[in-house]
């Protein structure tokens, strides 16, 4: 495979990771190492629009057509997976954390 994809894989799994600890930071419990899924599906709703866009932006150095469009429905299917599982039932419980985190800490500021 093309280095320039290995890198956008690389790059996106980073920023995925990233975003999780951020999330994690900004609305987890204080002191808390749990990791919520919930964070996590939404990590992934941040990072595949970013690898679409970084596929769109930059494309002298993503030649390959057939690439790029297996790799658009990936992250279409990453993007859809990941907001179902915030809707989920499944994670209902969690969702309520999430929201009751994040309207105590608006509370906060």
């Amino acid at each position: 495979m093309n280095a320039p994809y290995v890198r956008l894989g690389i790059t996106l799994a980073l920023g995925a990771v990233l975003m999780f600890f951020v999330l994690h930071a900004t609305i987890g419990v204080p002191g808390s190492r749990e990791l919520d899924l919930g964070m996590a599906c939404l990590a992934l709703m941040l990072a595949a629009p970013m690898g679409v866009l970084i596929l769109l932006i930059m494309p002298h150095l993503f030649r390959r057509l057939g690439a790029n469009l297996a790799l658009y429905a990936v992250f279409v299917l990453i993007f859809l997976g990941a907001w179902a599982g915030t809707r989920s039932h499944a994670l209902a419980d969690d969702q309520a954390t999430l929201h009751a985190r994040a309207a105590e800490r608006l509370a906060r500021s």
